[in-house]
């Protein structure tokens, strides 16, 4: 279960700008001794596309039996906490322990224990450094001893965080998250005598949760690439636990797609309470823009119906993805084009 220790290790927050982009700090989103955060782990999953106002679609995601509620811990309550000299903050998860300096500008892994096993750095993995937003690329090289009662092992890498899409996130139960980040962060270790491994953890940051909402562990070698974890916040629906402490707002307006299936024309029907801009996007089923039809339009209050014409893009056959945002809350609909 180590390899799990790392799901959440590196956890930094969001802030909403105004232009709808969420740039990490420590202020709102670093480690807190203290808390806590649940994750239930789902079936397998494809981490998707890179890039700007992507659409990703988890929903079809079967939740397993399987969860882990992640500990941050004072350091003194630790094992091994006189014997990590540069660690102010410990992470436990399923009985693995993960040591860090945790400070405004940065995050710095310096060892991990699990059980016996003890993996001390002299030259730490950065998980992150502050603030980060879209576009953020960092990379180094860390090094350090993992030892056991009867063994000793230098280890070596690099690593790379690259804060490489953000957009929205669709997860089991219908739960829509927009504005979120993602941050990929690619570890390659060396063991001993020349065996390597790649490592790539996929984690997305949701404006108003302190840790990550969703996340993806992959593996790769060169044979092959799987994926080894993949697991959404408990409470992604409720927010409960929320840190950040962060006021979201509500919408009263409703919104209805059809017809569902279309041929070369949506119809939207708009039910808004109050006058109102919105903005509506159609994505095809990668997650990726097709075309927007408005950006930040004011719309009267009442009922109304919006046609919207596809004939030009000349879309294949395939399920695309209706966006609407009203600069409170945000709508996607499914629908498939035949």
């Amino acid at each position: 279960m180590k390899k799990l220790g790392l799901m959440i290790a590196g956890i930094v927050g969001s802030l909403l700008l105004v232009s709808g982009q969420i740039t990490l700090t420590y202020k709102t989103h670093g480690f807190r001794p203290g808390d806590s955060h649940d994750f239930v782990f789902l079936t397998p999953a494809n981490e998707g596309s890179a890039g700007q106002n992507v659409i990703w679609d988890f929903s079809q995601q079967e939740r397993t039996t399987r969860a882990l509620t992640s500990r941050m811990l004072d350091i003194n309550n630790t094992p091994q906490n006189n014997a990590i000299e540069n660690a102010n903050f410990a992470l436990e998860e399923f009985g693995n322990y993960f040591y860090f300096n945790n400070n405004s500008s940065s995050m710095e892994q310096w060892a991990t224990v699990s059980g016996n096993n003890v993996l001390k750095f002299d030259r730490p993995i950065v998980k992150l450094k502050f603030p980060m937003s879209y576009g953020y690329r960092l990379s180094g090289n860390f090094s350090g001893i993992q030892t056991c009662p009867s063994c000793s092992t230098t280890i070596v890498g690099s690593y790379e965080i690259h804060a490489d899409a953000y957009g929205t996130l669709i997860l089991p139960n219908q739960i829509v998250l927009d504005n979120v980040l993602r941050v990929k962060q690619t570890r390659t270790i060396q063991y001993g005598q020349g065996n390597t491994i790649t490592e790539e953890t996929y984690r997305w940051y949701a404006a108003d949760v302190r840790y990550p909402v969703f996340v993806i562990i992959k593996y790769v070698t060169p044979q092959k690439s799987y994926t080894s974890e993949t697991a959404m916040y408990a409470h992604a629906g409720s927010h409960k636990k929320s840190a950040t402490q962060v006021d979201m707002p509500t919408s009263s307006n409703t919104f209805e797609v059809f017809p569902n299936p279309f041929d070369n024309q949506i119809t939207l029907r708009l039910k808004l309470a109050n006058d109102s801009k919105l903005s509506i996007d159609l994505y095809d089923i990668s997650g990726k823009l097709v075309y927007s039809f408005y950006k930040q339009h004011r719309f009267a209050a009442g009922e109304q119906d919006i046609v919207l014409s596809t004939e030009k893009f000349k879309l294949q056959n395939a399920y695309y993805y209706v966006k609407i945002s009203d600069g409170n809350q945000t709508w996607i609909q499914k629908i498939v084009k035949q």
